[in-house]
């Protein structure tokens, strides 16, 4: 008997300690965490950390150059500056014909990435609001992003923003990509729901 109560005892130290340890890691997260703007500063460092699929490498520096022509916001999330995730907006929406023809004034956020060592920890939510507070700031009345058909993980964050389907069906997102050497790569592509949010 007093052994097991014993092992409850010492359960319910270990469940308390290890909620602690998320509250103080959760807490940290919340003060360690800063959001920027690419920049060439920066960008090095972007490129070898925080790039997962070589065969889109380029990504980051297209991404530095429509923002410095006013074309976007590419947002870089860094944890006790070290780049954990990113987030672009495109301000003239998705750049998918069918998308742009059905879906007017609306910016599109795209390729939403947090490191997997990283997730969990609400730095995703963190950038989606920055994309939102950006655009509310620009005077647009909604944002959208598309969401591969089978992501359900994603659609489930984007519902707790209160994103919405849009009234479209889904359709195929094709892209390409430029790997370290220069070289082109792709087509890449997905079938794709998009989702919409409205505010005020």
């Amino acid at each position: 008997m007093f052994k097991k109560i014993l092992l409850i005892y010492h359960s319910i130290i270990n469940y308390f300690n290890l909620i602690w340890y998320i509250l103080q890691f959760s807490f940290m997260v919340e003060n360690d965490l800063i959001i920027v703007y690419i920049s060439s500063n920066i960008l090095n460092e972007v490129e070898e950390k925080i790039t997962f699929d070589d065969k889109t490498f380029s990504k980051h520096r297209d991404r530095l150059h429509l923002q410095e022509s006013g074309k976007g916001q590419y947002l870089i999330a860094f944890l006790n500056k070290f780049p954990v995730g990113h987030v672009f907006i495109r301000w003239e929406g998705a750049e998918d014909s069918y998308v742009k023809t059905n879906i007017k004034n609306c910016p599109n956020i795209e390729d939403l990435f947090v490191n997997p060592k990283f997730r969990s920890l609400g730095i995703g939510s963190k950038l989606i609001d920055k994309c939102i507070k950006l655009a509310k700031e620009k005077g647009f009345f909604q944002i959208g992003l598309g969401v591969e058909v089978t992501n359900v993980m994603a659609a489930g964050l984007y519902s707790r923003f209160n994103f919405e389907e849009a009234n479209i069906n889904p359709y195929k997102d094709i892209w390409f990509g430029e790997d370290k050497k220069g070289s082109k790569t792709g087509p890449f592509s997905a079938k794709v729901k998009y989702y919409i949010l409205g505010f005020h």
